[in-house]
Formats: C-alpha cells, sequence, structure tokens
C-alpha cells in the first residue's frame, strides 16, 4: 500500500497550538518539554544541520489522551525546534484515514512521526517505538 500525506500538510496545527489546546495530560506533557536536555552533543548537532535543509517537512498525529503521546513527542517537539524543520501536528481524532494508513496488526498507532520532502516523496514513519532517521 502507497502511502499519500502530501495533502494533509496545511491541515495540521504547529506544536505550539497543540500544547496550547491540551485538554488532558497538559501539566505532564508541559512537565517532560521543559525538562528536556540534550543527553548527546551529537544528536544536537545532527538535528542542527538539518537546519540547511529546505526539503523536509515533519507530520505528527497525536492525541492529548495518549500516554505515548506525552511521554514522547515533547522530546520530539525540543528536537525539532532544533532543526527549524516545518512541522505539523495532525489530531488524531480529525484525521482518521491518516492513522489507517500505518495500522500494524489492527493495533493504532497513537504518536506517527512522517518525514516527507517538499515534493511529496515520503522517507520515514516512528510509531510506538520512536527511532530518529538519519537523513
Amino acid at each position: 500500500m502507497s502511502i499519500h500525506l502530501a495533502h494533509k500538510f496545511g491541515q495540521g496545527i504547529t506544536p505550539q497550538q497543540f500544547m496550547e489546546g491540551m485538554q488532558k495530560n497538559k501539566e505532564e506533557f508541559a512537565a517532560g518539554y521543559d525538562a528536556f536536555n540534550w543527553m548527546n552533543e551529537d544528536d544536537r548537532e545532527f538535528f542542527t544541520s538539518l537546519n540547511s535543509r529546505d526539503d523536509l517537512r515533519v507530520l505528527i498525529l497525536a492525541a492529548d489522551w495518549c500516554g505515548d503521546v506525552v511521554r514522547s513527542v515533547p522530546v520530539v517537539f525540543r528536537a525539532l525546534e532544533e532543526s527549524c524543520l516545518e512541522t505539523e501536528v495532525l489530531i488524531l481524532e480529525q484525521h482518521q484515514d491518516t492513522m489507517d494508513q500505518f495500522l500494524t496488526m489492527g493495533d493504532a498507532p497513537y504518536r506517527l512521526l512522517f518525514l516527507r520532502t517538499w515534493a511529496g516523496k515520503y522517507l520515514a514513519a516512528g510509531g510506538r517505538v520512536l527511532s530518529m532517521y538519519r537523513l
């Protein structure tokens, strides 16, 4: 099955809007976001190096009620701030069709990170076990 996400850009909200609009787990999410520290300077340098990549965009599919989102996405937001990549958050309940493209064995990945080029080429996704992809 091919993955189609290019049409989703422009339908999401900014990471800041996601954090401000959270109805559940807002304090825990904010605590994780505020507590973020780079543990490895090489990782920070990698994300900083993405500043020169004007061909990449990021979509994050998330729901504020999901514990995986609360634990993982604050770190992703902070790393992406370093990269300056255009990032949008799709609220799961409003973008069920996006989640359906990534079901694994019937399981719903409530936190997904998608990397795409401006031309629309799908590069990578991270699910329950979020991995950082070297580009």
